[in-house]
Protein backbone atom coordinates (compact mmCIF):
# COMPACT_ATOMS: atom_id res chain seq x y z
CA UNK A 1 0.00 0.00 0.00
CA UNK A 2 1.21 3.32 -0.87
CA UNK A 3 1.67 6.45 1.44
CA UNK A 4 -0.72 8.21 -0.70
CA UNK A 5 -3.57 5.05 0.10
CA UNK A 6 -3.72 6.30 4.19
CA UNK A 7 -4.21 10.02 4.01
CA UNK A 8 -7.40 11.68 1.62
CA UNK A 9 -6.24 14.60 -0.49
CA UNK A 10 -7.31 17.44 1.85
CA UNK A 11 -5.15 16.45 4.50
CA UNK A 12 -1.96 15.50 1.97
CA UNK A 13 -2.41 18.92 0.29
CA UNK A 14 -2.43 20.48 4.28
CA UNK A 15 0.95 18.54 5.05
CA UNK A 16 2.91 19.71 1.34
CA UNK A 17 1.33 23.56 2.56
CA UNK A 18 2.30 23.08 6.09
CA UNK A 19 6.23 22.25 4.57
CA UNK A 20 6.22 24.17 1.48
CA UNK A 21 4.12 27.41 3.04
CA UNK A 22 4.24 27.49 6.47
CA UNK A 23 7.92 25.39 6.70
CA UNK A 24 6.59 23.42 9.24
CA UNK A 25 8.61 20.46 10.27
CA UNK A 26 8.05 16.80 10.05
CA UNK A 27 7.28 16.28 13.84
CA UNK A 28 5.10 19.23 14.10
CA UNK A 29 2.81 18.65 10.62
CA UNK A 30 3.03 14.86 11.92
CA UNK A 31 1.31 15.71 15.21
CA UNK A 32 -0.32 18.54 14.49
CA UNK A 33 -2.46 18.16 11.06
CA UNK A 34 -2.32 14.03 11.28
CA UNK A 35 -2.69 14.03 14.99
CA UNK A 36 -0.80 11.03 14.85
CA UNK A 37 2.45 10.52 17.57
CA UNK A 38 5.51 11.77 16.91
CA UNK A 39 8.34 10.68 19.39
CA UNK A 40 10.26 13.98 21.42
CA UNK A 41 14.05 12.34 19.20
CA UNK A 42 13.09 10.66 15.59
CA UNK A 43 9.13 11.77 15.14
CA UNK A 44 7.91 12.79 11.96
CA UNK A 45 9.14 9.62 9.50
CA UNK A 46 5.27 9.32 8.17
CA UNK A 47 5.12 12.98 7.09
CA UNK A 48 8.94 12.68 5.58
CA UNK A 49 8.01 9.33 3.60
CA UNK A 50 4.48 11.34 2.53
CA UNK A 51 7.08 14.76 1.62
CA UNK A 52 9.60 12.18 -0.79
CA UNK A 53 6.43 9.89 -2.75
CA UNK A 54 6.02 13.66 -4.30
CA UNK A 55 9.88 14.39 -4.28
CA UNK A 56 9.56 16.93 -1.64
CA UNK A 57 13.12 16.86 0.28
CA UNK A 58 14.73 19.09 2.65
CA UNK A 59 15.78 21.30 0.39
CA UNK A 60 12.22 22.44 -0.53
CA UNK A 61 10.81 23.19 3.12
CA UNK A 62 9.28 26.79 3.27
CA UNK A 63 10.88 27.03 -0.88
CA UNK A 64 7.31 29.26 -1.24
CA UNK A 65 7.81 31.68 1.38
CA UNK A 66 10.38 33.04 -0.54
CA UNK A 67 9.21 32.93 -4.26
CA UNK A 68 5.89 32.42 -5.84
CA UNK A 69 5.47 29.33 -8.00
CA UNK A 70 4.94 31.34 -11.28
CA UNK A 71 8.39 33.07 -10.00
CA UNK A 72 10.00 29.61 -9.58
CA UNK A 73 8.84 28.67 -12.94
CA UNK A 74 10.94 31.60 -14.59
CA UNK A 75 13.98 30.82 -12.66
CA UNK A 76 14.04 27.48 -13.85
CA UNK A 77 14.06 27.62 -9.16
CA UNK A 78 11.93 24.58 -8.52
CA UNK A 79 13.71 21.59 -9.53
CA UNK A 80 11.91 17.92 -8.82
Amino acid sequence: MAITDKFNNYAIAEVIKAYLIDGQSHRNIQREILSLPTPARGGGFVIMELLHHYNIREDKKDLLTKKSISELNTTNGFRV
